[in-house]
């Protein structure tokens, strides 16, 4: 006898969605991004791996808002509803920049797709099965007005300026010499000063490969520093702004 009964979904990262509904506030909903995405996260109290790939998620997919619309708009109809379209978006991102695994993309946004009623999953693999990037490089990333700002002011070097805009920035902080052992003592690396600063990478904590931040010594020692680190790691974990333009 064939089992009729209803499978049920199969399991997702709930960081994706987290970053998928906050996307979708920001799109469309006039939101500016920094709020709506700590708001969220101070709501799901995600494990700070998790809040660090939601908010890479987020960031990465306005900065590379426009390449990856026009990556999906030959693959989507003009009245394509906008969950699908923010949902597309985000795991558009992961595949084309991130560089999540393509059989992992597709695998996590189709099931976030029938666990969350979000989109129809079989648009959603057929889409992400397909998606490549469009011809082109860092400036279509930036609008034709702000393009010709950057191209003005810094002529030859303009595109690798723009090409760094979309690069995550540093985080600075502020520690102490017992900050620094702290630190150390955590598996993280200074790499040596420059001109007052060290440069430090944290292990693992990310999505992504590690970064570098810049840390700047500090004559007192920040209070409960291991929960302080914590809590920057869970808040801004690979990423490293806090944009707050509206898109």
């Amino acid at each position: 006898m064939t089992d009729t009964r209803p499978r049920r979904p199969a399991p997702y990262n709930p960081a994706r969605e987290l970053a998928v509904r906050v996307l979708l506030r920001v799109l469309h909903a006039d939101t500016f991004a920094a709020p709506a995405l700590d708001a969220a996260l101070h709501s799901a109290r995600l494990p700070a791996r998790d809040s660090g790939l939601a908010t890479h998620i987020v960031y990465g997919t306005l900065r590379h808002h426009l390449s990856l619309s026009a990556a999906l708009s030959p693959l989507l109809s003009e009245d394509t509803h906008p969950k699908v379209r923010t949902l597309l978006l985000a795991g558009a991102f992961e595949k084309l920049y991130l560089g999540t695994p393509p059989h992992a993309v597709v695998s996590e946004y189709v099931n976030l797709a029938r666990g969350a009623r979000l989109a129809p999953p079989g648009l959603i693999n057929a889409v992400l099965r397909r998606i490549a990037l469009p011809e082109g490089n860092a400036a279509s990333e930036l609008p034709d007005w702000l393009r010709q700002v950057y191209l003005e002011a810094y002529g030859e070097q303009a595109p690798a300026v723009m090409a760094d805009l979309l690069e995550p920035q540093p985080l600075w902080l502020s520690v102490s010499e017992a900050g620094a052992a702290a630190l150390e003592a955590e598996g993280s690396r200074l790499n040596g000063e420059l001109q007052g600063l060290n440069g430090w990478n944290w292990p693992g904590h990310c999505a992504s490969p590690a970064p570098t931040a810049r840390v700047r010594p500090s004559p007192s020692t920040p209070p409960a520093w291991p929960a302080w680190m914590r809590w920057a790691m869970s808040r801004v974990c690979g990423c490293w702004t806090w944009p707050a333009g509206q898109v």
